[in-house]
């Protein structure tokens, strides 16, 4: 990449017109601003107090922070960090990051996005992929198609998903939180809140509330309640279950319940939580402080083709015979258990093989399915 310095005088708004590969996006103090690409693939211009970037390839941008930023197109990931000036993004094909950013506006994003750290409202038209927000002190507006995580938040909140809703709310009095979910919600609250909850799921018995004085399980698949004053309006409507609690692990929350569901178990936080635990189990009882060896990693690798193979041999039996596939890939009614094949016996599965496939599912390269498959896999080994 070559680098070229550009002069900021008299601009205020930077526009990346066309990116063909990859985007990066760092603000600093200072008043010009660097490209890091191959010079012949840039294209620059300046019209009024604006300036235009094309690149036909991967493109780094180091810019004064307080620029207004106008992304239009953008073919590879995008990475955005350290900008307080109005930022706004318009067609992305891959993955977004943002990290300590100001006002935002995001019309389409094919892949999935991850915000940590946001000083100003954030509204968010369309996101193809998996949504993952952190510390965002403005108001948020999100339309997801994947799974939604949302931490660290108080202000107004409107959302709507195509998946799953992992919620973890401090909401000031004055706020109001509205969420809908064609799958489930879990809304973690503070035990002493100022709120009137709407509740409505799928099912009779889909609402499961464990808050302080509150029975934890009623009939009905709607469910009114005014928490403290009820000055902070919150309604979370889910195709799925809703579950609303106030205690740091709601994992926990079926045992109170006097039930057996528990959180669903395909919930994105729970997931990283449970495989974050059992990774650092692993490690302390191996004493593991670096890669897994090749040997390990390979046969992990041999297992997980093997179980692929499987999969797509039951794709295409079930294209064939018309069997339709549920929302999370599983061909068996909601609510019962699958029969899993017996695996010939052999030598349990070690410390290390357990721990390569717990890092494959947290990065999200497996499902709990395949997870669960392959290690039956590598107890037959």
């Amino acid at each position: 990449m070559i680098q070229k310095l550009i002069s900021l005088e008299g601009i205020n708004k930077l526009n990346l017109t066309m990116v063909s590969g990859d985007l990066q996006i760092i603000g600093w103090e200072r008043s010009e601003l660097v490209t890091k690409c191959d010079e012949e693939e840039l294209s620059v211009s300046s019209h009024g107090d604006e300036i235009d970037l094309s690149c036909e390839d991967d493109l780094v941008v180091y810019v004064k922070s307080t620029l207004d930023i106008n992304v239009l197109v953008a073919e590879g990931d995008t990475d955005v960090r350290a900008i307080d000036g109005d930022l706004r993004l318009r067609q992305l094909a891959g993955d977004l990051q943002l990290r300590n950013v100001g006002n935002l506006l995001i019309d389409d994003v094919d892949g999935d996005l991850t915000i940590k750290g946001c000083h100003g409202s954030v509204k968010i038209l369309r996101v193809a992929g998996d949504v993952t927000i952190k510390d965002v002190s403005g108001d948020l507006h999100v339309d997801a198609e994947g799974d939604l995580t949302i931490r660290g938040f108080e202000s107004n909140l409107w959302a709507r998903t195509s998946g799953d809703a992992a919620l973890y709310l401090k909401p000031l009095p004055s706020s109001a939180i509205y969420v809908e979910a064609e799958g489930d919600i879990l809304a973690h609250l503070p035990a002493r809140i100022d709120a009137t909850l709407k509740l409505s799921a799928n099912d009779d018995g889909d609402i499961r509330v464990d808050m302080p004085g509150i029975r934890p399980v009623e009939d009905g698949n709607t469910r009114e309640l005014i928490l403290g004053a009820g000055t902070c309006p919150i309604q979370l409507t889910a195709e799925g279950e809703v579950i609303v609690t106030s205690r740091d692990d709601p994992s926990g929350f079926g045992d109170y319940a006097g039930g057996s569901a528990g959180v669903p178990a395909d919930l994105d936080e729970r997931i990283n939580r449970i495989t974050e635990e059992a990774t650092r189990r692993a490690m302390e009882a191996t004493g593991m402080a670096g890669n897994l060896s090749e040997m390990i990693q390979s046969r992990v690798e041999r297992a997980m083709r093997k179980v692929e193979d499987k999969m797509n041999s039951a794709d295409r039996r079930a294209h064939h015979t018309g069997i339709k596939v549920g929302q999370r890939g599983d061909a068996y009614p909601r609510g019962s258990v699958p029969q899993r094949p017996a695996q010939p016996a052999g030598d349990p599965v070690s410390d290390d093989e357990r721990l390569a496939i717990l890092k494959m599912l947290q990065e999200k390269k497996i499902t709990i399915e395949q997870a669960e498959t392959l290690l039956s896999s590598l107890e037959g080994k």
